[in-house]
């Protein structure tokens, strides 16, 4: 568990679907604003988000949670990735209020200390292409991108991710 200030690491249980559901829904509508189709992003609900965490903890996905004074703020989803031998940054969000104030950091570094417990030596994050802040957010943490892309399927739709690398 890592603490900065009011903010605490602590690994996600079903009890967080519902928040980390929110915090799902309203990152998407904020940071693929203008990069996926507005009513696409709209249709985009809390309730079905929450029935898909549920269903991720039930079938075992791991996960951690960011929280301030006992409220979810922010979310990671990791493993080991499908593209390679790398562990994998599944997903990483925050409540759009909470981003650029150090949280997202706190959230990625615990992540990457789960990952080196379980054997991992290189991380793999995609991302979608066009999104800038998240391609920055990495880069800032040393990670790199050679510019392949890779298309994934994401709600009905093939969309281009870069690969972004580096070592744990």
């Amino acid at each position: 568990m890592s603490s900065v200030k009011s903010w605490t690491v602590r690994s996600a249980s079903i009890a967080d679907a519902e928040a980390i559901a929110k915090i799902h829904v309203d990152s998407w509508r904020t940071a693929y604003r203008g990069l996926l189709p507005a009513e696409t992003l709209e249709g985009f609900s809390v309730q079905q988000r929450y029935q898909v965490w549920k269903d991720h903890f039930f079938k075992g996905r791991r996960g951690l949670v960011l929280e301030i004074e006992g409220r979810v703020v922010g979310f990671a989803e990791y493993g080991p990735s499908s593209h390679s031998d790398c562990g994998e940054i599944y997903s990483l969000y925050l409540d759009p209020q909470r981003w650029q104030k150090g949280g997202g950091t706190l959230l990625y570094l615990a992540t990457l200390d789960t990952l080196r417990e379980k054997g991992f030596r290189e991380l793999e994050v995609l991302v979608l292409e066009g999104n800038e802040p998240a391609c920055c957010f990495y880069k800032k943490h040393g990670l790199k991108t050679d510019g392949r892309v890779i298309n994934i399927d994401m709600l009905g739709f093939k969309l281009p991710h870069l690969i972004y690398r580096g070592s744990l």
